[in-house]
């Protein structure tokens, strides 16, 4: 294990940008920072990435590093925790991401979004203006109106910038509101 006060001299010493103090404080925190990050990640790919940034910070904000507040090995520990909870939350974000962006790829049927509207002549009408909708259009209109996402959701849903997806809403309510029934395109 590590002696307590080689661990605050070898910090002093990475505070300077002192090279070999930083190699020899990382092959002594290594094993320590690793094993909190694959505690944490599970996955050794992930806990690798992690135990690296964090030394990466160790060795950023190292004359930062105040040894009344904590110990060398307590220090780094939290910016490795830190790392590996931050990398838990990109995992978990990007998976939500591809659940909204697989959901948004299933371009909806015209009568998917007229089921939620009254029976009867109402409803033929909208299905026949939604007909003269793009796909991408119908999508938009779908995800924002009848699954009640906002503009800045369906944005991220369909990977596509917030400003784009508030001109396609345009462009599509504009067609929606100047398409009479007859006017189909069948």
């Amino acid at each position: 294990m590590t002696h307590p006060a080689l661990d605050y001299d070898l910090m002093a010493r990475v505070a300077t940008k002192d090279t070999s103090a930083f190699a020899a404080l990382y092959d002594q925190l290594v094993p320590r920072v690793y094993g909190l990050c694959r505690t944490i990640l599970q996955d050794p790919r992930y806990a690798e990435d992690a135990a690296h940034a964090a030394f990466v910070d160790v060795w950023r904000t190292a004359p930062r590093y105040d040894p009344t507040r904590a110990s060398p090995l307590t220090w780094v520990l939290t910016i490795a925790h830190r790392r590996a909870v931050d990398q838990v939350r990109t995992l978990r974000a990007s998976a939500h991401r591809e659940q909204h962006t697989s959901a948004a790829n299933h371009t909806p049927q015209v009568d998917d979004v007229t089921d939620t509207v009254p029976t009867g002549v109402e409803r033929q009408q909208i299905r026949d203006k939604l007909a003269t909708l793009t796909p991408l259009q119908r999508t938009i209109i779908t995800i924002i109106y009848y699954q009640g996402h906002t503009h800045a959701e369906a944005a991220a849903i369909l990977n596509i910038p917030l400003g784009t997806l508030k001109t396609r809403v345009h462009s599509a309510l504009c067609r929606l509101r100047t398409t009479h029934p007859h006017e189909t395109g069948r």
